[in-house]
């Protein structure tokens, strides 16, 4: 794992007392009371992409355009998103948010305040785009699941 993303993961656990799961050669996973936030290292451009998902993704039949357009509008010079990308993962059929950042400008308190930042706003969203989600369609056997996140 790189020597950054170990460190500055590893000093959050620490301070927080969270789970910290590494998820391959450059993931991590910080578990922070029920949120997973993925934080990986991209070799490439030396920056650390954060994301976790917020919402599942309605159905094409159920509203996806309009709850898409809901999300082009929040990211419109991220006037609905404190600086964070909602972003859209088809083949999980979830919503995510989503920040890059220059791994060698990050200092331990630069780091926690992102991942904090970050939690704030993906249980924010998490709530928005609950009550963003289309009505169950009547009769459907899955009804129940339809406000869950994926995991």
């Amino acid at each position: 794992m790189h020597r950054i993303l170990d460190e500055l993961t590893t000093a959050y656990a620490s301070a927080t007392g969270c789970t910290c799961e590494k998820e391959g050669e450059n993931h991590v996973a910080l578990l922070v009371e029920g949120v997973r936030l993925r934080v990986g290292f991209l070799e490439s451009s030396g920056m650390l992409l954060f994301h976790t998902v917020v919402a599942p993704l309605p159905g094409k039949e159920n509203g996806r355009g309009e709850f898409c357009m809901k999300l082009l509008a929040a990211n419109n010079f991220f006037s609905g998103t404190s600086g964070f990308t909602l972003g859209v993962d088809e083949s999980q059929e979830v919503v995510t948010l989503q920040l890059a950042w220059d791994a060698f400008s990050l200092n331990g308190e630069g780091f926690t305040q992102i991942v904090d930042n970050m939690l704030f706003a993906a249980v924010d969203w998490m709530v928005r785009l609950d009550a963003w989600q289309p009505s169950p369609e009547e009769g459907k056997d899955d009804a129940l699941m339809v406000n869950f996140l994926k995991v």
